[in-house]
């Protein structure tokens, strides 16, 4: 619909709504739950899903070249069965089964079976749902993988920050979700200015500054503790913000500005999908990590307690009421858990903020309406 220049600009605008709409749904969640009932949280999508069915039957109008399309259902499913089975391989790993268990060797096999005919199956297929030959430009390549990584660093603050604001810091739920809607002042800022600044000096160094920023607001939760407050936690939500805006849009316009027309559409899928992909692992592999060093803590310190504790039992520091049935040694005990645990979390965010850089350098030097 844009030019190349418009689109940076449209691009910024789009983002900044998306990064306002995927973070203050926290806050929202953390008013419903503490003034409402958890319930709402789910509830809330149908007046929200209903609006949207509105707004798209009155204001999208588009001129649609109909085809048939064969879908890739064996693909769909080979990729499906291969994510599964990695999500689950990451959490259980380590610490319901141990490395080197049957069980995990099994999800391990499974996984690269699936995965390599996944790879094979779309190489083959007349409408893949990832088709390949677009990775092999070297912008694409490099947006999609970076979205890999930010996607697992996303989720990992999305999901445990107000663990760490509640349970360690001992804060109201309110107060841990508007710690990561601090993201969502950060997000559209820097969305509008990547719009403005991919024009001005190109995709690469748009990208960088916002790799830099990524690497800093993750090192902003690395040396957070109990005392650091919620100020210094939204500080590194903030930062974390303006780094995902910058990335994201200018990822988005490189990747349009690439590929033909007619692959726009499949190239945009395909980043998008690189990130909730990130998502996914990340929830996985950190939620993993988590209940395997908080595990391993509370076995090795177990005598400090008067009460036996599990894993499960770090779930009481997020209750107000059942915080305050816990005994002050066990409690000291899962806040220190928890902090030790989460530390863990954000040391894996950091080097993935360190691997989103380093990818970032490889990035071509041009400006959007430029040739590669």
């Amino acid at each position: 619909i844009y030019t190349a220049e418009e689109r940076a600009k449209v691009q910024g605008y789009l983002a900044s709504v998306w990064g306002i709409s995927a973070v203050t749904g926290p806050a929202v969640g953390g008013l419903l739950v503490q003034y409402v009932s958890w319930h709402y949280v789910f509830w809330i999508n149908i007046p929200l899903g209903i609006l949207s069915l509105i707004a798209l039957g009155l204001f999208l109008h588009e001129n649609v070249e109909k085809k048939k399309h064969e879908i890739d259902y064996i693909g769909a499913f080979l990729i499906m069965v291969s994510v599964s089975t990695l999500m689950f391989l990451l959490v259980e790993g380590g610490g319901r089964w141990t490395w080197f268990s049957w069980q995990v060797l099994g999800l391990i096999v499974l996984f690269l079976v699936t995965i390599t005919l996944f790879v094979f199956h779309e190489g083959r297929a007349k409408e893949p749902v990832m088709p390949f030959e677009i990775w092999k430009e070297r912008s694409i390549f490099v947006a999609n993988v970076t979205s890999l990584t930010t996607g697992i660093m996303l989720i990992g603050i999305s999901s445990f920050l107000p663990t760490f604001v509640q349970g360690v810091m001992e804060q109201t739920p309110i107060v841990a979700g508007f710690t990561l809607t601090a993201m969502s002042i950060g997000w559209p800022i820097a969305s509008t200015f990547s719009g403005k600044m991919l024009n001005s000096i190109g995709y690469r160094k748009t990208s960088l500054i916002g790799g830099a920023a990524l690497l800093i607001g993750s090192f902003v939760f690395v040396t957070m503790n109990a005392s650091s407050g919620p100020l210094w936690a939204a500080l590194g939500s903030f930062i974390v913000g303006i780094g995902m805006g910058l990335t994201s849009t200018a990822f988005i316009v490189s990747i349009q500005s690439t590929v033909s027309w007619q692959q726009r559409g499949i190239a945009t899928a395909a980043n998008m999908f690189m990130r909730n992909l990130g998502n996914t692992i990340g929830a996985a592999l950190l939620g993993g990590i988590l209940n395997n060093r908080l595990g391993i803590f509370l076995r090795e310190h177990a005598s400090k307690s008067e009460e036996p504790l599990t894993v499960d039992s770090a779930t009481l520091l997020l209750k107000e009421n059942e915080q305050s049935n816990l005994s002050e040694s066990a409690r000291e005990l899962l806040q220190e858990g928890l902090t030790q645990s989460l530390h863990w979390v954000y040391y894996v965010v950091l080097f993935f903020a360190l691997i989103s850089l380093l990818l970032i350098s490889f990035i071509p030097k041009r400006k959007p309406g430029s040739a590669a």
